[in-house]
């Protein structure tokens, strides 16, 4: 039986001790091991494709409620002052909302969003009562006459009952009664009403939670304050970073705390706050120590930490995977999966917003990525293996493309497939084109030119074009805004220390003609047990030769996943020595050959038993079979004495 992940070093101390004390079971017990080690990196993968496919769940009855079109006129909020009510026992809220917002042009209107379950028993702006009307959607329009760049106190009372399946969750939990909230993409409606557009960050947040005072309250940013009143307890939860609307939450249950520090470099602390399941504390707990050493190698890799002066932490949920709100993630459980990739939101989601839904991938792609290099630094076993998953996963939808078309198909925008998996695939494959200095460095100069502000593609293309001093619109237009990933046929030849290599792009995935041109590793094995890596290109139709000192057994092309692209592997004759076909196989007969003369070569082809087709002048390098029909042919010839026997495959 294989165990958890948390189980691996109990595990592995057992049987090192049974395998020094038997040899019988060597065997036996090594299989044990390693199945139950690749069987532990599956199921920390799967913690991504939960988080995914739980936020296309959430969403699934939505249709009819999305927001698509944003109508405001372009605004600032410098601070939401909010006060929400809940009882876990009661699928209710109340709640009292302050936008103190200023509007860049004068505008007869203001929209919000609010569920159609909630009534608004009051609606103010600088203590002047007005009304709002519904404009569909669950849309309400304000009107009134704002000037430009003049602050105004907009005030919203409401109360009702979040629906059911939104993004307002109450439950019980082993006789526990629980609330949290999780609003990406479009579900913050559902429980507080909020202009539910990409384009604006508050920047400071106050929230004032009310709740049965035996239970505990979760959001973002410091617990400034708690209050006690008939039965009753207030957090003042309060944030002083730019936040956007659906990074904003509260969580309210019977909480066991575990707050610790952590060493940051430079002497820097960072407070760690938790809130737990009591039930699962003993058993989570080692899991959340590892916090730590995630942080620190992001903090690292990255920029520092951007909420430091305040907190990072997590609250338990029942969420079949984690939610990134700003400062303290919701999750479920504490792998180390869903721990690094909900910690790297922080920084590429939270402090770097996608400035669409249609640029997902911003916040995904890079927290999936992200998740993956945290093991570089101290696991090579670990970093290695973790791509097989995204780089599996990335390839199993052929069509399609990273750039989200239509934002209302929440499937589509939370594809693990493609927006988490075949995204973070395309990092990787543009940190193998540059060195890793270039690549962390444009990173980390992309983070600090949006930091507490929002990006498209096209803000991350200018940052690696500045830093590197190369235009990389194409690779990101390609493999972003293009569909389908590429398909390359390697022909290669062993001729004892020497290999001898030619790629040859196909269409693409999606049937696509795509001219991709990116570097890809070849691993080379030698006779003596020695290995080495030598970069080709897809687009190079060349002949390319590497020699080495040592005898070549085989080599192995990309086989650790540095890039996104499928490569057919064809050992075939290419030295001046011997003759080779390519692209072979082909669907349309037209066949380049690795010899041109002034000389007539005439040379036979015959089909796969042996029957003779027709004879062919080869002279000019090129051979043309597209007269028959798919199958298997050779074409025999002799030159300079020499007899070649090449094999065709036609598709």
């Amino acid at each position: 039986m294989c165990l958890p992940t948390k189980h691996f070093t109990v595990l592995y101390v057992a049987i090192y001790r049974l395998l020094e004390t038997t040899m019988y079971y060597t065997k036996f017990l090594s299989t044990l091991f390693f199945s139950c080690l690749l069987f532990a990196l599956s199921i920390n993968a799967q913690e991504i494709d939960q988080c995914a496919k739980g936020k296309m769940r959430l969403n699934k009855s939505l249709n009819s409620l999305k927001n698509t079109a944003v109508k405001n006129v372009p605004f600032s909020i410098s601070n939401l002052e909010a006060h929400w009510e809940v009882n876990p026992t009661q699928r209710q809220i109340n709640g009292r909302v302050v936008y103190t917002i200023a509007f860049a042009k004068k505008t007869p209107s203001f929209f919000f969003n609010l569920h159609n379950n909630h009534s608004i028993s009051k609606l103010s702006i600088n203590g002047t009562t007005v009304t709002a009307q519904n404009s569909g959607n669950s849309q309400k329009e304000v009107q009134y006459n704002f000037e430009a760049n003049t602050t105004y106190t907009i005030e919203i009372v409401y109360n009702g009952s979040p629906r059911v399946n939104g993004g307002f969750y109450q439950s019980t939990r082993n006789g526990e009664p629980e609330i949290w909230t999780l609003s990406e993409p479009y579900d913050a409606q559902d429980w507080w009403p909020v202009p539910q557009q990409l384009d604006y960050k508050i920047d400071t947040f106050d929230a004032y939670i009310t709740y049965p005072e035996n239970l505990r309250s979760a959001s973002n940013g410091l617990l400034i304050e708690s209050t006690y009143s008939n039965g009753k307890r207030t957090d003042h939860w309060q944030h002083k970073h730019p936040i956007n609307y659906y990074l904003i939450a509260i969580a309210v249950t019977n909480y066991q705390e575990y707050t610790f520090d952590i060493d940051l470099i430079n002497n820097r602390k960072l407070t760690v706050q938790n809130l737990l399941y009591p039930e699962l504390f003993d058993q989570q707990k080692p899991d959340i120590d590892r916090t730590g050493l995630v942080v620190r190698i992001l903090d690292s890799l990255l920029t520092p930490y951007p909420f430091e002066d305040e907190k990072y932490g997590h609250a338990h949920f029942t969420f079949g995977g984690g939610m990134e709100h700003q400062t303290m993630s919701f999750m479920n459980n504490f792998r180390y999966d869903l721990l690094a990739h909900e910690a790297a939101h922080q920084w590429l989601g939270n402090l770097v917003t996608c400035g669409s839904w249609q640029d997902l991938w911003l916040n995904e792609s890079f927290a999936t990525y992200l998740n993956g290099a945290s093991y570089e630094p101290w696991s090579a076993f670990f970093y290695r293996n973790f791509f097989e998953a995204p780089y599996r996963n990335a390839i199993r939808n052929p069509g399609e493309r990273i750039f989200v078309d239509d934002t209302t198909n929440v499937n589509r925008l939370f594809s693990g497939e493609i927006t988490y998996y075949r995204g973070a695939m395309v990092i990787r494959t543009l940190r193998y084109q540059m060195s890793d200095t270039d690549f962390w460095e444009s990173l980390r100069y992309y983070i600090k030119q949006n930091q507490n502000s929002f990006a498209r593609t096209k803000d991350l293309v200018a940052a690696f074009n500045t830093i590197t001093g190369k235009n990389w619109t194409t690779f990101f237009q390609n493999f972003i805004y293009t569909e389908g990933y590429p398909l390359v046929d390697v022909y290669y030849d062993i001729n004892v220390q020497k290999l001898l290599s030619r790629c040859q792009e196909r269409t693409n995935s999606a049937g696509a003609s795509v001219n991709y041109n990116i570097n890809f590793p070849v691993k080379v094995f030698f006779e003596n047990g020695d290995s080495t890596e030598v970069s080709l290109n897809t687009g190079n139709t060349s002949t390319v030769l590497n020699e080495f000192s040592e005898n070549i057994l085989k080599v192995e092309i990309d086989p650790d996943h540095f890039t996104l692209a499928v490569y057919t592997g064809l050992s075939q004759p290419l030295s001046l020595e011997k003759i080779s076909a390519y692209p072979n196989p082909n669907s349309n007969g037209l066949y380049a050959l690795s010899i041109v003369s002034e000389k007539n070569i005439v040379g036979t082809v015959y089909s796969s038993n042996g029957k003779k087709i027709k004879q062919v002048n080869i002279s000019n390098g090129t051979l043309d079979i597209s007269a028959q029909p798919a199958g298997k042919y050779y074409l025999e010839l002799s030159v300079n004495g020499e007899t070649y026997q090449v094999p065709l495959v036609r598709l």
